[in-house]
């Protein structure tokens, strides 16, 4: 029963909120492309792309919101502090591991982590208020 709480409350709004993100690239990738470039296959990513793209954000941010978020949330009792903190400690956490790989496989631009670090604030902030939103609207329907 705790593992089906966990990945209703949990997992579920983070698999809602990356389907809403990428699903909005997917159409507009698939459905308003530019005449010109309709010849062009590869400007196009294709569906693996994108389930490969679903798949990074959600395995990583549900491991780090039932390891780590989780905790931060029940020690601030579920503010508004709780939440961007642990925004900001899973854009630090995400954005350190990209410049610890960059250091070795030198695959982006040092220019490109602010805006990295950016979007993954948002990112954690919109997941977080999905994840809130899913336990208000659930309640107590499951007893620990």
């Amino acid at each position: 029963m705790k593992i089906a709480k966990s990945l209703i409350e949990t997992v579920l709004p983070i698999v809602v909120g990356t389907l809403f993100i990428v699903g909005y690239f997917f159409i507009t990738d698939n459905f308003f492309r530019e005449p010109s470039l309709e010849n062009c296959e590869s400007c196009f990513p294709s569906n693996l792309e994108y389930l490969k793209n679903i798949i990074v954000i959600v395995i990583p941010l549900s491991l780090y919101q039932l390891t780590i978020g989780n905790s931060i949330l029940k020690k601030y009792n579920n503010s508004f502090k709780a939440s961007s903190l642990n925004s900001i400690v899973f854009a630090v956490s995400v954005t350190g591991i990209l410049v610890i790989a960059n250091l070795f496989l030198r695959k982006l631009e040092w220019d490109f982590y602010p805006v990295i670090f950016l979007i993954l604030v948002i990112l954690g902030i919109l997941f977080t208020l999905l994840i809130k939103l899913c336990r208000k609207m659930i309640g107590n329907k499951f007893i620990n």
